[in-house]
């Protein structure tokens, strides 16, 4: 169960309509050779705006960045449930972000923050909701006289435990990787009938 800090506890409690907003980090790759790491930020706000996230000071773009998101859903065990946001595809930063970079695996995380809608002003430092990767990015191409945009999926860290492990590799699958010399799994596919403990 997730711990929020105190004022933003006692302010849902209250039920007073406190605002909530979404903040997404992406740890992009350019397609340069080899590729350089690009981070940029998005959050569902009205401004672009800085937020300290893990002591370090981060710019979130916002004006109609972000235009839809999934809720999030705390559930207990390894289930991979991927939460998705909506990217503008009308903006200069959200088609830099869609197209311009390599999405696919990157690195990113997910903070929430809530404001008093009296001043307006965060209750506390972002609160971090996932950690995870880019699981996948569709490009909505609009029609004539649309929006478009982009649809990101982020899968949490959760989603490398369901990685296939190799246990076995061959002798010859080896050799092909390497320079035809190595013979450490020559007899990896080889099993006997011995019990242990039994007589030889």
């Amino acid at each position: 169960m997730q711990t929020l800090p105190a004022a933003v506890a006692a302010a849902r409690q209250k039920r007073a309509g406190q605002i909530t907003h979404y903040l997404i980090w992406i740890n992009a790759r350019t397609f340069d050779d080899p590729p350089q790491y690009e981070p940029v930020g998005f959050w569902t706000g009205d401004h672009d705006r800085q937020f300290e996230v893990a002591g370090v000071s981060r710019t979130y773009l916002g004006a109609g960045e972000v235009i839809s998101v999934d809720q999030l859903a705390q559930t207990i065990g390894l289930t991979v449930r991927p939460w998705k946001a909506g990217l503008s595809g009308l903006t200069d930063n959200g088609r830099a972000a869609i197209r311009g970079y390599d999405l696919r695996l990157a690195a990113a995380d997910v903070h929430t923050v809530d404001f008093d809608p009296a001043t307006m002003q965060p209750l506390s430092a972002p609160v971090p909701e996932i950690f995870g990767r880019v699981g996948s990015v569709t490009i909505q191409t609009p029609a004539q006289g649309g929006t478009g945009g982009a649809e990101v999926s982020i899968l949490s860290t959760a989603w490398q435990l369901t990685r296939r492990v190799f246990l076995t590799r061959s002798a010859a699958g080896m050799a092909e990787r390497g320079n035809g010399q190595d013979q450490f799994y020559k007899y990896s596919s080889s099993t006997g009938a011995d019990t242990w403990g039994a007589k030889g």
